[in-house]
């Protein structure tokens, strides 16, 4: 099954959760394995799928990535690189 595709699909569902979108944050598939973050329409980052692991690439050169295991790792990392929660 597609990344992006899929009833039951964890990071849609997170995605699609309260905590995500109440920061204004919105998630565009892109492709098989990628995500778009973009916040009130400027690009935020993109979250990608690698070999059982999400890759958090953030907007800006000066930006840490991250490497998370499971979607919600993946949604927390993404809330605290744009420090919207502690």
């Amino acid at each position: 099954m597609l990344f992006s595709q899929g009833k039951g699909n964890q990071l849609r569902q997170r995605f699609a959760s309260r905590d995500f979108r109440r920061h204004g944050l919105n998630a565009e598939f892109i492709g098989e394995n990628a995500v778009k973050i973009t916040r009130d329409g400027i690009y935020v980052g993109q979250l990608r799928k690698v070999v059982g692991s999400y890759c958090w690439y953030p907007n800006g050169f000066d930006k840490p990535q991250y490497r998370t295991f499971s979607p919600d790792q993946a949604l927390t990392a993404i809330l605290k690189s744009r420090n919207l929660k502690g």
